[in-house]
């Protein structure tokens, strides 16, 4: 019998200054992981660029050096190394051609569809992050090809390491043919609930990545002479046999005792100043952020993830966002994780809240910081 799920939300206002109406100083964070989406019209000569993005990017893991991921992050869907996202994104869309407020009149212009997403799989405290990156052009009025780029990584953050499937995997890089290969295709293919055999699958998965189930791997194939795309999940006790050196160490070596660094990355909140006590709180919807009224509001909105409910996964994620003065959320983050289903929709419902009444000092409004936590628990 499929056990019932119920959704607990505590919520609070957590101050972390220590007297009311002081600006806020950023500090070191030891996770942050920010929730980036918008849309883009670009126009360069009679090519017009509709731009569609959706990121969620790590700012912070563990205090780890982030730098050889942003590297990698930024030149696979950017095209440029760069280790901030602000200035590979505005290099990428400056390359695009200039920022337009509609589509122009006429039909000599071709038109190009780009989707840039980044995606968290799974995240093992203090040890890794995987991810896929995906960077889709699409031409819609010429005889080019449609070119999409789909990587799925894993960051390594007790060696500061990029593992893509050929760091990943021992002796079963793409091109290889041995019999390991040929073992790692059978297994998968056991394994997945798709129609897979040994004669429609490509010669060796194209992508892999790490999660705390086993491996995650994209299979490529052919099927009646159309392409294809497999994603299956191999178990750990399967995938162990195939881990490069690099790999097992990631899941070996002890986790070191990290401290916040000298000059740490901290969130750019802007030039007006930030508050997270204030005279009056901000509130949505007439309710405080810790009534019982704003708990019933997110247990009849939030959706408990398939997959989370299926590995009967719960906890507390904690999200940070700011109230800002016209009552708007921007800036949410994700300070305290749990799983990247549960994150995501803890971003989600908070994102599509109604407008907040901002904060105030001496009832002028300001920009006020919260941080809510949200605990999901099945029973």
């Amino acid at each position: 019998m499929i056990k019932r799920i119920a959704l607990f939300m505590f919520l609070a206002l957590c101050t972390v200054v220590a007297s009311a109406q002081e600006p806020y100083v950023p500090k070191a964070d030891k996770y942050r992981v920010e929730y980036r989406e918008g849309n883009y019209l670009r126009q360069k000569g009679q090519k017009l660029y509709f731009v569609k993005l959706t990121t969620e990017w790590p700012e912070c893991l563990n205090y780890s050096n982030l730098e050889p991921l942003h590297r990698y992050m930024t030149k696979t869907v950017f095209g440029r190394e760069d280790n901030s996202f602000d200035n590979a994104l505005n290099h990428y869309l400056d390359s695009l051609g200039s920022p337009i407020e509609q589509v122009p009149d006429g039909d000599n212009y071709k038109s190009y569809y780009i989707t840039i997403d980044v995606s968290e799989l799974d995240y093992d405290a203090d040890r890794y992050m995987s991810m896929r990156l995906l960077h889709c052009y699409w031409p819609k009025d010429t005889t080019e090809l449609i070119n999409t780029t789909q990587r799925l990584i894993t960051y390594d953050i007790i060696h500061d390491n990029v593992l893509t499937i050929k760091e990943l995997l021992k002796d079963v890089s793409p091109g290889q043919f041995n019999d390991r290969r040929g073992n790692l295709l059978r297994d998968i293919i056991n394994y997945t609930s798709n129609d897979l055999t040994m004669e429609n699958v490509a010669l060796l998965p194209s992508e892999a990545c790490l999660m705390r189930v086993g491996g995650f791997f994209d299979l490529p194939g052919t099927a009646n002479w159309d392409e294809f795309n497999a994603l299956t999940i191999l178990p750990e006790k399967s995938l162990k046999g195939y881990l490069s050196k690099a790999a097992k160490k990631l899941l070996e070596d002890p986790v070191p005792v990290r401290t916040a660094p000298e000059h740490p990355n901290v969130m750019n909140f802007g030039e007006e100043p930030i508050y997270t006590l204030v005279e009056t709180m901000p509130t949505t919807m007439g309710f405080a952020p810790a009534s019982h009224e704003m708990l019933r509001y997110l247990v009849n909105n939030v959706r408990y993830p398939l997959v989370e409910k299926l590995l009967q996964i719960d906890g507390r994620v904690v999200v940070r966002f700011i109230v800002e003065k016209d009552g708007s959320i921007s800036s949410p983050v994700i300070v305290m994780p749990v799983s990247p289903g549960l994150d995501r929709e803890a971003i989600r419902v908070i994102k599509q809240m109604p407008t907040w009444k901002p904060g105030q000092i001496n009832g002028q409004p300001v920009r006020v910081l919260v941080n809510m936590p949200i605990t999901f628990k099945i029973q």
